[in-house]
């Protein structure tokens, strides 16, 4: 027996061990925003917080235009209905931000410069800022967005100077630290097991 429990220490081990040097790039989400897809050509309120894949953005009012309407960039993007208001976003874990689509609001508007403002889980804040320039979304690349809290950014001065932003892509799967106490809750679940039936007989 003795040598059964060292083997499935050691396998838990070479698990964990497995799980802290996996690479993001095999843990990677979208939130795409499709269950908001709507075919009509309004402009269509979202519940805030919305939430996808665990991860939540929350705003004062959050908004997505229908297929139909002339203010539709492609694809189900979300924006922030309101002027100058503040977009958040935040995960169910630290987590680390990859890449956002930004397109301008409307067809013959603009947008003005977006910043991003990450809130680093030990403390401390990045920024980043990102020129949209185009109606239909166009991918934007973070650098050192890893390990936040959140993410908040805001929205333009009016419909004709405003983005709308779609396909954001984060990180899926908890620090490690979490999947130790995960692993050492499993190996401490097999000990405790042993010992009920060690005491049985």
């Amino acid at each position: 027996m003795k040598k059964l429990f060292s083997f499935l220490y050691f396998f838990m081990f070479m698990i964990l061990v497995g799980i802290w040097a996996t690479p993001c790039f095999a843990c990677l989400i979208t939130i795409d925003f499709n269950s908001l897809e709507n075919p009509n050509d309004q402009i269509n309120n979202v519940p805030s917080p919305y939430v996808e894949e665990k991860f939540s953005l929350a705003a004062n009012l959050l908004q997505s235009f229908g297929q139909a309407n002339f203010r539709y960039a492609g694809s189900a993007g979300l924006f922030n209905g309101l002027i100058a208001g503040q977009t958040l976003l935040t995960g169910p874990w630290p987590f680390d931000l990859y890449s956002i689509e930004l397109s301008f609001l409307h067809p013959n508007g603009t947008s003005p410069p977006v910043t991003f403002t990450g809130s680093l889980s030990g403390g401390g804040t990045v920024t980043q800022t990102f020129q949209p320039t185009s109606f239909g979304f166009t991918q934007f690349h973070f650098n050192s967005f890893i390990d936040l809290v959140s993410v908040s950014w805001l929205q333009g001065t009016s419909e004709f100077n405003a983005h709308q932003f779609d396909n954001i892509i984060v990180s899926d799967i908890p620090e490690p630290a979490t999947m130790l106490l995960l692993g050492t809750g499993l190996v401490g679940d097999a000990g405790a097991a042993r010992r009920r039936k060690k005491n049985r007989a």
